[in-house]
This record gives C-alpha cells, structure tokens and sequence, in this order.
C-alpha cells in the first residue's frame, strides 16, 4: 500500500534528505497555496499589500487626474495660421469604460485641426508650434511628411513636456481614422492628444 507521507519515501525522492509533507488543511499548506511560507510572512504581507495597490489602481483608472490640466496643455500652443479647429474631446473614466488602469494612458485631452499647404509644411509649422510651448521632441515620425496611404499617419510627433505627453498625428487629406467626422479632401488633419507621461 503507498502511503504518500512515507518518511522513506520522501528521503528517496529528495535525494535523501527527509522534506515534510504538509497536511491537508494545515496553516503551512494554505500559506503554500498563496505563494507564501512561515519564513517569509513579512514578505507575503507586503507582496499582498502591493497586489491590493495595483488591484485597486486598475479598478479605478484614472478617477484621481483631471482631464482639465490636458486641456489647458492644448490650450498652451499657439495654432499655426490657416488652421481650423474642427473638433475638442476628452476622454475619461466617465466617457469610455477601460478609460486608465494599469496600463492606460487617461485621461486624454484631443484637438482636431484641419490644416491647409503640403504636408512637410504642417509638420514644420507644428514642430516649431510644440517646441516654442516648451516641449522635448522625443520622436519624430517621417518629417517629411511623404507616408501615403496606407501608412498612416502621414507625420507625426511625440514630445514631453514634465509629467505631460504629446502626440501630434498629420493624416493625408480625406482621412478621419478616429471616425469623429473631421475630414476634407483638400486639407489635411492635424490631431494633438495631450496625456499622462
């Protein structure tokens, strides 16, 4: 008859040395069950508190920012001549479900323009208008603007600026890739989204 908590049996597969079983029910094989031994019990108390952190982080999202300091980043460029706002939005845990988290870059703060000229034009005339706001350039996306469809966006640029991000996106004429109905077949549409870092 085999008995699995057999001294002799243990001492064999563990090459010898005796390893406790623990029992059924016991506080040592709960503790094992959650990653945890009684050596450790500081250790399962922190990486506890921790998980309870992050559980709580993804399940509230980005209740704590405030997309009104997004808006007031957009707020900060002086707009290039000839560029028409067609469209503000923002997006927060109150307009769209899996707003924040863990991994979510809420709330967003976006501006739609719709710009007139050549695409290498717009991208320069919103690079200087990023740089003199004070923003770092930490990407530039095809500066000359020449990504026909379908590589899309046509240019773009990503900056930051302290705990604020930047993506300006330059779509080719006719595109409206959000589907926010922001399009025109003889200019081309300038999107800002300001965000978390």
């Amino acid at each position: 008859m085999n008995r699995p908590n057999d001294p002799a049996r243990q001492r064999k597969r563990f090459g010898g040395e005796s390893v406790p079983t623990p029992r059924v029910g016991s506080r040592y094989a709960a503790s094992i069950r959650v990653g945890c031994v009684p050596q450790s019990r500081r250790y399962c108390v922190m990486t506890r508190a921790l998980l309870a952190i992050a559980l709580t982080a993804a399940l509230t999202g980005c209740a704590v920012a405030d997309v009104a300091r997004y808006q007031a980043v957009l707020d900060d460029f002086a707009v290039p001549d000839g560029w028409e706002l067609a469209l503000t939005k923002s997006v927060t845990p109150d307009t769209t479900p899996n707003c924040g988290g863990l991994f979510g870059d809420c709330p967003r703060a976006y501006r739609y323009y719709l710009a007139p000229g050549a695409g290498a034009d717009i991208y320069a005339a919103a690079k200087a208008m990023v740089t003199n706001a004070g923003f770092e350039l930490d990407q530039e996306i095809r500066p000359t603007c020449d990504g026909d469809p379908p590589r899309t966006p046509a240019c773009g640029i990503i900056a930051s600026r302290d705990s604020d991000l930047l993506q300006v996106s330059v779509f080719n004429a006719g595109e409206d890739p959000d589907d926010v109905g922001v399009a025109a077949n003889d200019r081309m549409q300038v999107r800002l989204i300001a965000k978390p870092k």
